[in-house]
């Protein structure tokens, strides 16, 4: 046995000497080096990092939202409460070159609803749920490059018209004034230096077409995309903003015969002027806003969709108004609305801060306009009040507490008013005839958010 055992061992360590001088022989490869993440930052506090074998700088950011919303029912066909499930995905992609920053941004928005949707002032007496899913949205796709001593902007982005937009509320329907309207654009930023920018440049919306009223005039081909333009100064104690925008308002009855007036075309603009205070004695991010804008035949500058609704209060909007000589429109008249609003934030401590805002509206079709005295014509439940002018208010608070960071919990209030200037009736969802003038509601709004 212990000659078997020496001569195993002996093979062995012949074996692995063999191996050995083998091995030595063989070419060697030198370890390829690791591509190591760096980290860049794409200013204002964001980073991402730098994709690999490039010099671009990559940001990908985003949220996913829960939403419980209760509110007023008007009748039981109402749903007394909202659910809804939303995410968006943000992506920023830069690069250094030799005429500065180039960068691209996309911003896609994602929903799931149930419920109340669109809150209380979105509906009357329809069940308003919606349980399908809402595909991505693309909400912003913008290219930006430096060009002289400033930058140009192409693509779909925040209208340089707007100022205040969606920071300090959460409601779905906007407030009064201007709410963080996206817009097809190309637009060019000048900068002078000490804060001072002015912006120029064409911007698309669709949704500034307010269609006009059954039957009378309809909306025509426009000439030209809205001329944009703001004056904005940036300085330490806070910010300040001018805004013009202009647009054409083109309208025909060529769906009425015989046809009294076929086609006329009328200059519409908007003006805006907004300032922020920053109020460091409070917190670190708290401020007041103030802003006031008045348009003539531009609604959607305002913060007005088609309709300015809550309960049987549905009041149609539209861009112009008509007259009405034998149910026939023969002249176009522009509407006139202006809004002001007023916003406070307040950082009380790291992880709570709370919004304040209140808003006013007031739009007005002059002689064109049909309010009637007293109690008129008996509507239906769903119909609108057509052409009639009307103000609105809200006023509103939240609180968001910050749990960890990225993660925040909050709650919010908001009243809400539209009174169509004069009584009407309605019919309610049990068959009975109502007079009422304006009518108002208030929602409830439990929110659950993680930032990414």
């Amino acid at each position: 046995m212990k000659l078997v055992k020496s001569l195993l061992l002996g093979s062995a360590a012949g074996l692995m000497a063999v191996t050995g001088s083998m091995a030595a022989d063989l070419p060697s490869r030198k370890a390829a080096p690791v591509d190591y993440v760096r980290v860049c930052s794409g200013g204002a506090g964001h980073t991402g990092f730098i994709v690999p074998g490039s010099d671009n700088c990559l940001m990908i950011s985003g949220r996913v939202r829960a939403d419980y919303i209760i509110s007023g029912r008007y009748s039981k066909a109402d749903d007394a409460y909202g659910i809804v499930a939303s995410s968006r995905l943000n992506l920023d992609y830069r690069t250094q070159t030799s005429i500065g920053t180039v960068r691209a941004y996309v911003r896609f928005n994602m929903n799931n609803t149930s419920g109340r949707t669109g809150a209380f002032f979105n509906t009357a007496v329809a069940r308003n749920t919606n349980t399908g899913f809402t595909p991505a949205g693309l909400d912003q796709a913008y290219v930006q490059f430096g060009l002289g001593n400033g930058f140009v902007t192409a693509g779909r982005a925040p209208s340089f018209f707007d100022y205040y937009g969606l920071d300090f509320f959460w409601n779905f329907r906007g407030i009064s004034g201007t709410q963080g309207t996206e817009a097809n654009l190309l637009a060019y930023t000048a900068n002078f230096g000490g804060g001072l920018t002015a912006t120029l440049g064409i911007e698309d919306r669709g949704v500034n077409d307010r269609a006009a009223f059954a039957g009378q005039l309809l909306y025509q081909g426009r000439a030209y995309p809205d001329l944009v333009g703001n004056l904005r100064l940036a300085q330490g104690w806070g910010t300040a903003q001018l805004g013009v925008a202009v647009r054409n308002v083109a309208v025909t009855n060529y769906a009425i015969a015989p046809a009294v007036v076929r086609t006329g075309s009328k200059t519409g603009f908007a003006l805006l002027g907004g300032v922020t205070i920053n109020l460091p004695a409070i917190g670190p991010s708290s401020a007041f806003v103030l802003e006031g804008t008045y348009t003539r035949g531009m609604m959607n500058y305002i913060g007005l969709g088609s309709s300015a609704r809550i309960g049987y209060a549905n009041v149609q909007v539209a861009d112009y108004g008509v007259n009405n000589v034998g149910g026939v429109a023969t002249a176009a008249r522009l509407t006139e609305g202006y809004s002001l609003l007023a916003a406070l934030r307040a950082q009380w401590t790291p992880t709570l801060r709370q919004h304040i805002f209140a808003g006013y509206t007031n739009v007005s079709y002059g002689s064109f306009g049909n309010a009637p005295a007293g109690a008129a014509v008996v509507l239906p439940a769903a119909a609108s009040l057509a052409q009639r002018s009307f103000a609105k208010y809200e006023i509103g608070t939240n609180f968001q507490y910050t749990m960890a960071p990225g993660l925040n919990l909050g709650v919010e209030v908001v009243y809400q008013n539209v009174d169509p200037k004069g009584s009407f009736r309605y019919v309610a969802a049990n068959g009975t005839a109502r007079t009422t003038g304006s009518q108002s509601a208030v929602e409830g709004r439990f929110r659950i958010q993680r930032d990414f």
